[in-house]
């Protein structure tokens, strides 16, 4: 069910003080864990095609075919201006478009374009800072300071919104590359009994990062919407982006994600800086 300003606790969550050499095996031992899943997860897919059906929910909805929403058809709810609009959005996304001066040459996909223009610094990174990410409290915290995401714009394909069913939408992306890094401030803290206060002083500060390369993503939705109640909807109330999400939510029937496959053409491992001891590092750096 759909519940309005969802977040998920975190403050509960305690970790003992840990001494620096401590925390360097536990780091270790998580990302050596990391690794070993990643070989483990290779081994049980390379011979395994998994067969979907994206639209088999879509069938248990012909009975009701009658009161919803036909997705294909949203000309006649708003006119014929949306369906030019979902289209001109898709061609433009998924097309090569003037691009002059960019990275790739004078052409580029429009969904690279967007980002580069609305999305990314002068750099062609995305840059996300964060000012109370964190985890732990009276013992060992761990503060989540800034992500770096680059190859955000390295787009071969993007598609949003494909209707391959009366209430069954389909949107898929290609991605060349991606790097993603998080810096990372570990702190740990002391009590005095004697004066009865608690110090806190930052121990470490570690940048994790991995990369992914050939991304290949497909999500497909059953969307569902009571028909009546989608006709009384206030137009002007889908104009502002943080209300189209909870007034489709309110007329819809069901809601639910039928199919997601994702496939990564390699996948390095993660790459831990500025935290390990040298002796740990050089352990470390032979198991990627």
């Amino acid at each position: 069910n759909y519940v309005a300003n969802f977040t998920v606790p975190t403050s509960g969550l305690n970790f003992p003080s840990l001494s620096p050499e401590a925390l360097d095996s536990v780091i270790f031992i998580g990302v050596l864990a990391v690794d070993v899943a990643k070989v483990l997860l290779a081994i049980s897919h390379q011979n395994i095609e998994i067969d979907t059906y994206p639209s088999s929910d879509q069938e248990n909805l012909n009975a009701l075919s009658d009161t919803l929403v036909d997705l294909s058809s949203l000309g006649k709810y708003f006119g014929d201006w949306i369906d030019t609009g979902i289209d001109g959005l898709n061609s433009y996304l998924g097309k090569l478009q003037k691009d002059r001066g960019g990275l790739s040459g004078d052409e580029d996909i429009g969904a690279n374009i967007l980002m580069r223009q609305l999305v990314l610094d002068e750099d062609q990174v995305l840059v996300a800072t964060f000012e109370d990410l964190k985890i732990g409290q009276n013992g060992t915290e761990l503060r989540v300071n800034k992500m770096r995401v680059v190859g955000a714009d390295t787009f071969k394909s993007f598609k949003l919104f494909d209707v391959i069913a009366p209430q069954t939408i389909a949107n898929s992306f290609e991605l060349e590359r991606l790097l993603v890094e998080v810096d990372i401030s570990i702190f740990t803290s002391s009590y005095s009994p004697i004066a009865e206060t608690r110090t806190q002083t930052e121990s470490e500060t570690v940048t994790l990062s991995f990369e992914l390369s050939n991304i290949t993503a497909s999500a497909t939705m059953l969307l569902a919407i009571n028909e009546d109640t989608f006709g009384k909807l206030q137009f002007g109330s889908l104009l502002y982006l943080e209300t189209i999400l909870p007034c489709l939510l309110s007329t819809a029937h069901n809601v639910e994600l039928t199919d997601l496959a994702v496939k990564i053409g390699t996948f390095d491992g993660i790459n831990v800086e500025g935290f390990l001891p040298e002796r740990l590092g050089k352990i470390f750096s032979n198991t990627n």
